[in-house]
């Protein structure tokens, strides 16, 4: 029998362990991206729009498209009520030129480059 509760207790000590050492990268981690996100902010980048590029870069292509469908069927629905916006008839021409442009030919993504945050470019 104390053979057994031994075990448990080793079972236990390094249950505590990982969990503990799992918690403390966490916090090393948060603190890393908080630093990232403070360097992004303090060159001029808005930390909303940077972390939205980040999700969709790692939900991928067939994901993006997706969005892409999403929010032209509501831009349709907008215009149907008469919510319609310059970026509704951008988007709306962005998503016709891909259409046109879709015969085999690739296309970048933002097609002229602007500058990104305060003098940092691509």
């Amino acid at each position: 029998m104390a053979d057994r509760d031994a075990k448990a207790d080793a079972r236990l000590q390094l249950q505590v362990k990982r969990l503990g050492d799992i918690l403390d990268r966490q916090g090393e981690v948060k603190d890393e991206l908080a630093r990232e996100k403070k360097l992004a902010e303090g060159g001029g980048y808005d930390i909303k729009a940077l972390l939205q590029v980040v999700q969709e870069r790692r939900r991928g292509s067939a994901q993006r498209e997706e969005q892409l469908e999403f929010e032209l069927i509501v831009d349709t629905y907008r215009e149907g009520v008469g919510l319609t916006t310059k970026a509704g008839h951008d988007l709306r021409r962005a998503a016709e030129r891909l259409t046109e442009n879709a015969g085999g030919v690739t296309i970048a993504a933002g097609g002229s480059r602007g500058t990104l945050g305060r003098g940092a470019g691509p």
